[in-house]
Formats: structure tokens, C-alpha cells, sequence
């Protein structure tokens, strides 16, 4: 993958900067479905609100922590389905 993701971060939907989280969890996880051979078909964020960190990266009012996090989650996702 092109960015390492050790440090993970839950990313805020745009109407919950003030709280820092939704109203279902604290915390952020990724999860997948795996095929026989150990390859990642689906992968899922809970708990964070990508869509938002893309549609408002050129916000200022967004914290650009959480929209560059959320882009380096969508590239990784983009490089991975063209390349496995």
C-alpha cells in the first residue's frame, strides 16, 4: 500500500467535529472479509465518517488531520482493489 496506516484514527462526520465521535461508538475499527486465500474483498470502516473527510478537504473549517487520514484510507483502498 502506499501509506502506512498503523496509527489509526476515528474520522468524524462534519456534524460531529464538536463531540469528536457519532453517537454509536468511541472508537474507530476496520474490518474486512477475507476469500480463501487471505485477500481483503471488502474492508469497512466503522465508526468514522470517510465521505465527510473527502467532501470537505478543502474546508478549513474540517481538520485537515482528519481529512488526510481519510485520503490515505481512499487511496489505499483504490490501490488495492486495481492491484489484487
Amino acid at each position: 500500500m502506499l501509506f502506512d496506516l498503523d496509527d489509526r484514527i476515528q474520522v468524524p462526520g462534519a456534524e460531529h467535529l464538536n463531540n469528536g465521535h457519532k453517537k454509536d461508538g468511541y472508537v474507530a475499527h476496520w474490518k474486512g472479509i477475507y476469500d480463501d486465500h487471505g485477500r481483503i474483498m471488502v474492508a469497512f470502516s466503522l465508526n468514522s465518517d470517510l465521505g465527510d473527510s473527502w467532501e470537505f478537504l478543502d474546508e478549513p473549517r474540517y481538520p485537515a488531520k482528519f481529512s488526510t487520514m481519510g485520503t490515505k484510507i481512499g487511496v489505499n483502498y483504490v490501490l488495492y482493489a486495481m492491484t489484487h
